[in-house]
């Protein structure tokens, strides 16, 4: 028999939603770059965003650091998740 125990995450995350989309695009692409996969899942991660090409490259740019954006997704330890979330939450508010 198992007993299962819910227990605290071992780190907040800004938007609960925006960390959930982020998990999943990442994911979806966990052999690439955060950068790439991050670009190949934008629609995901910002569905109202109407960006080109180019400013969405742009904007992953400038709001990831970049020792996340070039780190491969799989990786990745827990908490990174939760700091490329905040990063990409930060940006939407200023936008």
């Amino acid at each position: 028999m198992v007993r299962l125990r819910p227990r605290k995450p071992p780190f907040k995350v800004a938007d609960e939603q925006m960390f959930f989309d982020v998990v999943r695009a990442l994911f979806q692409h966990r052999r690439q770059k955060v950068r790439n996969a991050l670009y190949h899942s934008f629609d995901q991660v910002f569905p109202d965003a109407r960006l080109q090409k180019s400013q969405k490259r742009e904007l992953l740019d400038e709001k990831l650091p970049k020792e996340l954006a070039d780190a491969r997704v799989m990786d990745l330890e827990p908490g990174k998740f939760g700091e490329i979330s905040d990063y990409l939450i930060r940006k939407n508010r200023k936008s």
